[in-house]
């Protein structure tokens, strides 16, 4: 990597890219554990896999360290890093299979589950708090039910 500064651009990304010199930079990298130290130079906005690919992409072009936002509840702060953060909060699709499991975006939060499940009469493994992310509960977060 040169000393130059690399540019992470949207490159196509629809939702688009949060950098610290825009306005809505704050509310991009707000976590509920609240930011300490660890600052993205940018944060790409996913809708879809292909935006995905496209932040993971620029990160390793700029070689830069890599995270991903879901719901931002983690404690520790995880979901920030000096480099690019993928937020995949806008990916909040649920469906429910005629088996009964549920396929979960990667930014669903237990609210999302819960609304695609209850109709069903289907009682889904989640946290306690609705606007927690299922990423992060999957991943071993949480003290849910």
């Amino acid at each position: 990597m040169s000393d130059e500064p690399c540019i992470v651009s949207a490159n196509g990304c629809p939702a688009g890219v949060s950098t610290p010199s825009e306005d809505g930079y704050a509310a991009a990298t707000a976590i509920w554990s609240k930011p300490v130290g660890r600052m993205p130079r940018a944060v790409v906005h996913c809708q879809t896999g292909d935006d995905v690919r496209l932040a993971i992409r620029a990160a390793r072009d700029c070689g830069l360290p890599l995270s991903v936002r879901g719901g931002g509840h983690d404690w520790a702060g995880r979901a920030l890093c000096e480099g690019v953060v993928i937020d995949v909060s806008g990916m909040r699709s649920v469906a429910v299979a005629p088996d009964e499991r549920a396929i979960v975006s990667g930014g669903a939060r237990a609210a999302d589950v819960a609304a695609a499940t209850d109709p069903l009469g289907l009682a889904p493994v989640t946290g306690s708090v609705a606007a927690v992310g299922m990423a992060g509960l999957t991943l071993g977060g949480g003290y849910g039910r």
